[in-house]
């Protein structure tokens, strides 16, 4: 989570939500102008914080976007594989038909 997106989260909280964030996470009514410094000052507050506002931490975001890239390298090798196949059958086509040529040229003469 960013700062900017703490805030931003924060700021669109109704005062009700906002106070029962504060007495959810502890140390009084705090505005939220105090809650980002707080979180400046004492960044080992994230995962607690992201836990109350359902907003994902910055090493949950960097996983997930190893995961998609690992899922996208996944996909691209399977890819890369039927790719394999489809030239093999090609190929083998492609014999098949100069072996039928050179039987039909020694057939005809």
């Amino acid at each position: 989570m960013t700062l900017e997106e703490y805030e931003g989260r924060l700021r669109e909280l109704t005062t009700e939500e906002l106070q029962k964030f504060n007495n959810d996470f502890g140390g009084g009514q705090k505005t939220i102008e105090q809650r980002v410094r707080e979180l400046v000052d004492h960044p080992e507050h994230e995962r607690r914080i992201c836990q109350l506002l359902g907003l994902k931490t910055e090493a949950e975001k960097l996983t997930n976007a190893a995961l998609k890239s690992a899922n996208a390298a996944d996909q691209s090798a399977a890819s890369a594989k039927l790719s394999m196949i489809w030239s093999g059958i090609a190929c083998i086509a492609a014999i098949a038909a100069v072996v039928v040529a050179i039987i039909g040229l020694f057939m005809k003469g």
